[in-house]
């Protein structure tokens, strides 16, 4: 670490901005969240390199608590049809190589959108048939408790919105990946309806927000009008996970917006 030469003043200071405090020289962040997270492509190792290059003095842990497949109720338990309390959140996130963390840093929505949005008739689990909007009232009931058991447990929180599923019709006719089943509005619809309920429910916590889904939806449109014959921008060929670029562009976003400018 003394070998490292900052690429910008260490003014410890400047770390209060969101979520590392200038008082703790040792701090241990969980990233918390679904594949997007737990991919080798994710926004990690970025994240890491910023506060790595800028903070050599500082010993900031950040430990990877993304598990593909995850949705909300992974990490606190099938509530919202059970009430039956359950998840990996006691257990997996409070447990950070041995402690707690002072940070969890949530990105979560795409499993939680899921393709079943779209039908117009889902069974709940109990037989219950509640129609389009059963994904997203599951997700409004559910993501709140889970900033309440970050917040119960004295951890800052910060909430990244999902990055985007790729519904550019350039990529749809280059691809066969089964979430072709999820048709057309994924990201305009689904998470971006999500991301609009994150940013509200951050708002009234006080919560810092990242708009991911919105910065990398909006980009993604920018390039490709300029470049229509852009295949991929952001993700892999499955248009959902990042491509290396894409997890680099995620982690300058979430550094922005916890340090400051980079």
């Amino acid at each position: 670490r003394e070998q490292i030469i900052p690429l910008a003043p260490s003014d410890s200071a400047i770390l209060d901005k969101y979520i590392i405090g200038a008082d703790k020289d040792e701090v241990v962040v969980a990233l918390v969240g679904d594949s997007l997270t737990h991919h080798p492509n994710s926004y990690k190792m970025a994240l890491e390199h910023y506060y790595m290059t800028r903070f050599p003095n500082k010993t900031i842990t950040f430990v990877n608590k993304g598990i593909g497949g995850n949705g909300v109720d992974s990490l606190i338990g099938p509530m919202y049809v059970s009430h039956t309390p359950g998840g990996r959140f006691d257990n997996d996130v409070l447990n950070c190589e041995g402690v707690k963390p002072d940070i969890a840093i949530v990105m979560l929505g795409m499993n939680d959108n899921n393709y079943n949005y779209y039908k117009t008739d889902r069974d709940n689990g109990q037989g219950v048939h509640s129609g389009v909007d059963w994904h997203y009232n599951k997700f409004m009931y559910e993501f709140p408790l889970l900033l309440d058991k970050i917040q119960d447990n004295e951890i800052k929180a910060i909430v990244l919105s999902s990055s985007l599923f790729d519904e550019a019709s350039i990529v749809n006719e280059t691809t066969n990946y089964v979430c072709d089943i999820c048709g057309a509005g994924a990201n305009h619809t689904g998470l971006k309806r999500f991301a609009e309920f994150q940013k509200t429910e951050c708002a009234k916590r006080g919560i810092p927000y990242v708009p991911i889904n919105e910065l990398t939806t909006s980009l993604d449109n920018e390039i490709r009008t300029a470049h229509p014959e852009q295949k991929l921008v952001f993700t892999s060929a499955d248009r959902i996970h990042p491509s290396s670029y894409g997890a680099v562009f995620v982690g300058y976003l979430v550094a922005e917006e916890t340090v400051g400018n980079p």
